[in-house]
């Protein structure tokens, strides 16, 4: 059985965790697989013209993209800049 132990410098502790990875031990815990989440990225209601998407996150964006296609599918852009995470989903 060998017992040595990796020293790992100070710099890549500190750095683990940033950026593009599971989110997990930032503020939602929130892994890329389940974004966008509804409730904690963000809220959807009915309204007369149809559903309304609303950011439940501070770092989370929506956008719609213009009606395209011979079918004129609208599509939303979701996107949170703490995880770097981007999900384009369709109606």
């Amino acid at each position: 059985m060998n017992d040595k132990k990796i020293n790992i410098p100070l710099e890549d502790e500190m750095l683990a965790g940033i950026g593009g990875d599971t989110g997990t031990g930032n503020s939602c815990g929130l892994q890329e697989g389940h974004f966008p989440s509804l409730g904690k990225c963000f809220n959807e209601s009915r309204s007369i013209s149809g559903m309304v998407f609303q950011q439940a996150c501070p770092y989370c964006s929506i956008w719609t993209s213009l009606p395209e296609g011979a079918n004129l599918i609208v599509a939303r852009i979701f996107e949170c800049t703490l995880h770097g995470y981007v999900k384009r989903v369709k109606e």
